[in-house]
């Protein structure tokens, strides 16, 4: 079974015509940023709507390295700040569900000319296309090593999920699948979970991170590794679905930047 669609990806590099300070997460900045490019160009969103874009907070180049903006973690009642500082390049990455929204996008920043100086803009059409084929029987033995590296949150109902959870992860990814593909797993992705995946290792701790003025939201980062026993065809499919987090995200709240994600797959000969 193959369902093809295509996201776009755009990578801006820039730098700021004058310093100024973030006091909260730098990912909110880029969301502004984003909206509005896309408001000067004529698109608006309802502020509960889903939001048709993912995106990552700000990174600095320092070091000959980039490097997460690490602003708006708090601990107790005081928050981390920094300074945008025009001697320093800043990136980050939006990935747009709707191709028609790429093209606003791009049209629009090149007219944009508030605080940034925009360096370099690159843009890649990515397709996601799930492949279903059933292959041997032969099962699988992996390792699944997952780096959060932005703050991740999880909702079940109304609770908030605050650990890696494996259920979550891979809820989360098949949602975002079907919104790309409109292609349902759910009842394959049941059968990872009940069966064939499993929590072995968490090394993440929790952050509090200001978002907005007197606005706060929590999420883990950190490390964890996870155990899989899955049919040929089922890790195939895991394989796919984490190669999509690793575009999109996780989670809640990755239009400002939430749920970066960092994967890698080790498998054990048996």
């Amino acid at each position: 079974m193959g369902i093809s669609r295509e996201i776009g990806l755009i990578k801006i590099i820039f730098s700021p015509y004058h310093s100024f300070p973030l006091i909260g997460w730098s990912g909110g900045f880029c969301a502004k940023l984003v909206y509005d490019v896309l408001s000067g160009a004529g698109t608006e969103f309802k502020r509960e709507s889903p939001k048709p874009f993912t995106l990552t907070p700000l990174y600095v180049y320092k070091g000959g390295t980039w490097k997460i903006l690490q602003s708006g973690i708090c601990r107790g009642d005081k928050c981390s700040h920094v300074v945008v500082d025009p001697r320093f390049k800043y990136s980050f990455k939006i990935v747009f569900f709707d191709q028609s929204l790429v093209i606003k996008f791009i049209d629009g920043l090149t007219s944009y000319d508030r605080d940034i100086n925009l360096l370099e803009l690159n843009y890649n059409s990515i397709k996601v296309r799930p492949r279903l084929k059933k292959l041997s029987t032969e099962r699988v033995k992996a390792l699944v090593r997952i780096v959060y590296e932005t703050p991740t949150h999880y909702m079940f109902r109304s609770w908030d999920i605050l650990y890696p959870s494996h259920k979550r992860l891979l809820f989360s990814l098949g949602r975002t699948l079907y919104r790309i593909t409109k292609l349902s797993l759910r009842m394959l992705i049941e059968r990872i979970i009940t069966r064939g995946m499993e929590l072995l290792e968490d090394k993440t701790r929790v952050l509090k991170i200001k978002i907005g003025e007197n606005k706060y939201a929590y999420g883990f980062v950190g490390e964890a590794l996870y155990g899989i026993y899955l049919k040929e065809y089922e890790y195939k499919l895991l394989k796919q679905l984490l190669w999509l987090g690793e575009i999109v995200g996780v989670g809640r709240n990755r239009s400002i930047g939430f749920g970066v994600i960092k994967t890698s797959v080790k498998e054990i000969l048996q």
